[in-house]
């Protein structure tokens, strides 16, 4: 019987959980304009990131890929991976989000036994055209992109209506 199975990419994974607010201890000696002192851990509010809801969805699955650059980043998702060891296979790479997901996609998946889901949130206009054509050509993998509008995009916009060459890149 053929392998069949489902697979869940984060290419800019980030960590499992994000600090969302923070209240500092009250200083006698704080600045009028920069608070000091650690964060009180209780009054530390976290946010489930993409990787951590991803784990816990009902119907999990069966394989998960996280790709982040940053190293202790990294450290946070291979805590999750341990966290989840016991429900499906988790791989997490240190790499370049287009490069891992180009690798991935000439590893030899039969895409006719597989389904995926993609999800794209970079921090700007990192992913051209060509990562997402390639994704498309599968015709198995399903492309969320959160597209960084008020980031990258309208940053790269320009007065005189010309479209920038990495924008150009990035929307093909």
């Amino acid at each position: 019987m053929a392998v069949r199975g489902t697979i869940f990419v984060d290419a800019f994974a980030g960590p499992g959980l994000s600090p969302v607010r923070t209240t500092l201890k009250p200083s006698h000696t704080a600045s009028l304009f920069a608070p000091e002192g650690d964060p009180d851990p209780a009054q530390v509010e976290f946010l489930k990131g993409s990787p951590r809801v991803a784990r816990e969805i009902t119907n999990p699955f069966n394989t998960y890929i996280f790709i982040e650059r940053d190293a202790k980043r990294i450290a946070e998702l291979t805590a999750l991976a341990t966290e989840y060891s016991d429900r499906r296979n988790i791989r997490v790479e240190k790499a370049d989000a287009n490069d891992a997901l180009l690798a991935w996609l000439s590893s030899g998946i039969a895409w006719k036994r597989h389904r995926a889901v993609a999800f794209l949130d970079p921090f700007g206009v990192q992913v051209p055209w060509s990562t997402i054509e390639a994704l498309a050509k599968t015709k198995a993998i399903e492309v969320i992109i959160n597209f960084p509008l008020g980031m990258a995009i309208q940053r790269l916009l320009t007065k005189s209506g010309r479209v920038a060459p990495r924008l150009e890149s990035f929307l093909g």
